[in-house]
């Protein structure tokens, strides 16, 4: 249940409210944090009956973006993508020596997808609740056959392989597909997890974060994550605004981090030193068009990055007065901050070379995380510049942000003709982006010239 607005009538159950969101914390923070944190609460929803003053938004430093050096490269849409006769040319813009084309089409909304041992692709639909196969036979670039693997699920978003298994979440379950071959047929069906978050209509009558992120990390561990019920609360389900971690039979379920009110991409990098688990966090849409920012954080078991009570490195959210020591002392900080409305969505890297795993992009490229930014809707952004609707690189060493591929969303004519999901890797090193409104794969190669 979502704890919003209260009356003097229910003050009781605001102090049970109180209780339980300490209680849930403290699985996560140390002792000396959670004085800090009831304090917090204790000014935030109050033991009276006034409604706490707002705090003024507070300014932040973004994270720098240094000028990207991108080239016009036009994009070839050909008839069989289009419902244009001739097909459709689309002006893009790319680093030198990259070009980018549609890889396949005909998908309503396309999500997250996953590459099998065969280089074929498995892809999540929300709106037909369906995951498909999507082969290139001849290895031409561009598909040539679409298989649908299942139908029937509410709103399927992330999916991974593990040891020959595809695991599916929807918007309540996941679904384990054994033994599942490159053409979309598997030995057997069942549930392994289904207890995730079914969101009801909140009070503004809209359905908050129905997507499910997962991954299965190198720990052999299935990490869920799902977004807030509300665009700004306080959470009494654990299971939202965090990661959770399953057992791959569903069994020892864990909270794993909070604080992350719409986590949705979530990547596991290898490094020397092992694995570290980087995810995309999306910002409430109240405070105005240029605030609060999106982030890009380090997830570690245990941490607390802050949502509902803070933005930015520190920043107290209007409405949460007295959150500033909680914000500057508890709160695990963003490594990244990107603009307001972003809305980054996929995360992926560049693979590494090995394991019947090929390296196409050059090395400069190793280092850095690729961001699907699927932007920002008209509604949060009153002077009509819109955000996102591109990818961007992140360096994990130097923190720089910077425009990769761009296009879909022309400054001087506001024109926006698609907005961004997935991203990937295939086998051969090529990367793949979703594309919600068109239905459209891209697909996104190193040539050199």
């Amino acid at each position: 249940m979502v704890q919003t607005h209260h009356t003097p009538a229910d003050t009781g159950s605001r102090r049970t409210g109180l209780n339980t969101a300490v209680a849930l914390v403290a699985q996560l923070l140390p002792a000396a944090a959670i004085g800090a944190l009831v304090l917090v609460i204790s000014v935030t929803v109050g033991v009276d009956s006034h409604p706490v003053a707002p705090a003024p938004a507070q300014p932040v430093q973004m994270t720098p973006v240094p000028f990207s050096d991108l080239v016009p490269f036009t994009l070839d849409i050909p008839k069989q993508f289009s419902a244009e006769r001739n097909g459709v040319k689309k002006q893009m813009f790319l680093p030198r020596g990259f070009e980018i084309s549609v890889y396949a089409s005909g998908f309503s909304h396309p999500r997250f997808f996953v590459f099998g041992p065969a280089n074929e692709m498995y892809i999540t639909d929300r709106s037909t609740g369906t995951v498909s196969v999507v082969r290139d036979r001849d290895n031409d670039g561009r598909a040539d056959q679409t298989a649908v693997v299942t139908g029937g699920l509410d709103q399927p978003h992330g999916l991974d392989l593990h040891n020959g298994d595809l695991y599916v979440a929807e918007q309540g379950n996941v679904h384990v597909f054994r033994s599942i071959r490159p053409d979309g047929t598997f030995a057997a069906r069942e549930i392994v997890i289904d207890d995730l978050p079914v969101l009801a209509p909140h009070d503004d009558k809209h359905v908050w974060h129905a997507t499910r992120t997962l991954v299965v990390g190198p720990d052999q561990k299935i990490y869920i994550a799902a977004g807030s019920g509300c665009d700004h609360c306080l959470e009494e389900d654990p299971a939202r605004a965090a990661i959770m971690r399953y057992n791959l039979d569903g069994s020892g379920k864990e909270l794993f981090a909070r604080g992350l009110r719409n986590t949705v991409g979530i990547y596991f990098e290898q490094t020397p030193a092992g694995y570290r688990m980087w995810g995309t966090d999306n910002g409430n849409e109240d405070i105005g068009e240029d605030l609060p920012p999106d982030e890009i954080n380090l997830i570690e078991k245990g941490k607390d990055y802050g949502w509902p009570y803070c933005y930015g490195d520190d920043s107290e959210q209007p409405g949460f007065a007295g959150s500033k020591p909680y914000c500057e002392n508890v709160q695990t900080k963003p490594v990244g901050l990107l603009p307001a409305h972003s809305a980054p969505i996929g995360l992926s890297m560049m693979p590494a070379a090995g394991n019947s795993q090929k390296q196409q992009f050059p090395d400069d490229y190793s280092s850095k995380l690729f961001i699907a930014l699927q932007g920002s809707n008209p509604g949060n952004i009153p002077s009509g510049q819109l955000r996102g609707q591109k990818v961007v690189t992140f360096d994990t060493e130097t923190h720089e942000v910077r425009d990769f591929v761009t296009g879909w969303f022309d400054p001087v004519s506001k024109e926006r003709w698609d907005t961004l999901v997935g991203i990937g890797f295939d086998r051969n090193g090529a990367m793949y982006v979703s594309g919600r409104d068109t239905g459209y794969i891209y697909r996104v190669v190193y040539t050199g010239d």
